[in-house]
C-alpha cells in the first residue's frame, strides 16, 4: 500500500503505510523490519530528504546487513556497504 500511495505523490499516506508495517512487526514479532526502513530510505530519497533517508538506510543495514542494496541509493546518499555486508554467491 506504501508504494502504490508513493506512487501517487501522496507522501504521507505512504510514510503512514510504512510506519505502521515497521509497527505491527515489532508488536506481533518483536523483531524489527529492514524492508519498512528501506522503503522509507527509497522515499525521503526520491523527495530530496538525504539525512532522513540517510538514518533509514543505516537502520535497515544494522536490521538485517545482507538485503540487496540499490547502488543508485547508496551512492546519492554517499553510503557505503562494508565488505561483510556484501552479498556474495558463496553458500555459507
Amino acid at each position: 500500500m506504501g508504494n502504490i500511495a508513493l506512487e501517487r505523490n501522496r507522501v504521507e499516506e505512504a510514510e503512514s503505510y510504512y510506519e505502521k508495517a515497521i509497527s505491527f512487526k515489532q508488536h506481533t514479532y518483536g523483531a524489527d523490519f529492514a524492508e519498512g526502513h528501506y522503503a522509507l530510505s527509497r522515499m525521503w530519497a526520491r523527495h530530496n530528504k538525504k539525512e532522513k533517508a540517510r538514518e533509514e538506510l543505516q537502520k535497515a543495514m544494522a536490521i538485517n546487513p545482507f538485503l540487496e542494496w540499490d547502488n543508485e541509493l547508496l551512492h546519492a546518499l554517499d553510503v557505503n556497504v562494508p565488505e561483510e555486508m556484501a552479498v556474495t554467491d558463496e553458500f555459507y
